[in-house]
């Protein structure tokens, strides 16, 4: 039972509304979890029907080895040799947990893989709520960190409606370890499935992704610099010891953190300098294959194999 419940329980509230959202909820072959935004089931040996405090059974499971569990409503009875223990529950009729259809269609072949690419360009913090998620329409998906811009191709991504896949759900998307086989594109959620039969369902964010976006993209053929393996070594090493600012001249990349100042000297591709901020400039170097530094101070594009994209750097 605790590595079902281990599968789930980061869509389990953290803290109780008034709604229960902090407890499981077990059925006969599932045990699902619940945070207002996102629902996960997981498939597992039951055979009643409860509402179970998540972290009660949680600090239980993972003292009990090898737990034995049975109900006797309303109380969650389990057992490993000499430890016995319950827990209070609650009626099911006490909250509802949305479910998916069961319009399921087979996944692009590459999804996993394009959102993977895709996740780290999602803003961590933002006014507009378009930019903490990933734009998913035909063929391709696309976020920015409104510094930095990732535009992928996902061929067999065919949504009838522009989808806006929240971050959140994306990194469950992309912790589970096992085969993706069917998704569900609904107007107002996406649901997931994999072969072992677990699924998960997640509301999408309303709106639409800003059509600005779509002429920064436009040109990727523009990045013809190549980022040659032992020049990217020497920047991410200054660059792990930057804080907001790395520049890249002919000679040297510098940067720094507090009152510290870190150089290396080396041959760049630039013939004047250019600033970044190595938040949303590493992250590029390290996925693409070419870059366009000389159109600094204007949005640089960069390019790799299925994606592309633009990042903007600092002002002198």
């Amino acid at each position: 039972m605790l590595s079902s419940i281990n599968r789930i329980k980061t869509v389990l509230a953290t803290k109780d509304f008034g709604t229960h959202l902090n407890h499981y909820l077990f059925e006969p072959g599932l045990v699902l979890a619940h945070d207002g935004r996102m629902v996960a089931a997981v498939p597992a040996d039951v055979n009643f029907s409860a509402l179970v405090p998540g972290p009660e059974l949680e600090a239980v499971l993972n003292r009990f080895e090898e737990a034995t569990i049975t109900f006797d409503p309303p109380l969650l009875k389990i057992k490993s040799g000499r430890l016995h223990g319950t827990i209070q529950t609650l009626p099911v009729d006490q909250m509802e947990f949305p479910r998916p259809s069961h319009d399921w269609t087979a996944p692009p072949p590459n999804f996993k893989e394009a959102l993977r690419r895709v996740r780290p360009f999602v803003a961590e913090t933002a006014v507009q709520m378009w930019a903490l998620c990933i734009c998913l329409y035909a063929e391709s998906m696309t976020a920015t960190t409104n510094i930095s811009i990732m535009h992928v191709e996902c061929p067999g991504l065919t949504p009838d409606h522009e989808v806006l896949l929240p971050g959140w759900a994306a990194d469950y998307i992309l912790k589970i370890d096992e085969e993706l086989t069917g998704v569900i594109w609904d107007t107002n959620y996406a649901a997931f499935r994999w072969a072992s039969g677990l699924w998960f369902r997640t509301k999408l964010v309303e709106g639409t992704f800003p059509t600005a976006i779509a002429p920064l993209l436009a040109a990727p053929e523009r990045a013809t610099t190549p980022i040659e393996k032992d020049w990217h070594k020497t920047y991410a090493a200054v660059a792990e010891l930057s804080e907001n600012v790395i520049t890249i001249a002919p000679d040297a990349i510098t940067g720094g953190h507090g009152k510290a100042a870190v150089r290396a000297d080396v041959a760049t591709v630039v013939t004047s300098p250019v600033i970044f901020h190595p938040k949303y400039l590493s992250p590029v170097l390290a996925a693409a294959d070419y870059w366009a530094p000389e159109l600094y101070p204007k949005p640089v594009p960069f390019r790799g194999d299925g994606f592309s994209g633009v990042v903007i750097g600092r002002r002198a």
